[in-house]
């Protein structure tokens, strides 16, 4: 019984950390947009423009900018296909 006198005050002061994160989040603004970034695969990522326009927008401070796609200049598949395998007897 006397193990309460121990447990409950440690309990209070937990119960009381929380509180005073789920505050301090909620002022800070990280519960603000909660559905972009579940919704954000739900589109298209493949369009280069709104890909370049991405890269070139300056970054949030202390974040290096990632390079720039380079587009390769000659196609990457072969001109012609190859030839499939030949049968060969056993």
């Amino acid at each position: 019984m006397s193990v309460l006198f121990i447990v409950v005050p440690i309990a209070l002061i937990l119960a009381g950390f929380g509180v005073a994160a789920c505050i301090w989040a909620i002022r800070q603004g990280q519960y603000d947009d909660a559905d972009t970034p579940a919704a954000r695969i739900l589109f298209e990522d493949n369009d280069p423009v709104s890909m370049q326009a991405r890269l070139t927008q300056a970054p949030p401070t202390g974040v290096p900018m990632p390079p720039a796609p380079s587009t390769p200049s000659t196609p990457s598949t072969p001109s012609t296909p190859p030839e499939p395998p030949r049968a060969t007897d056993a």
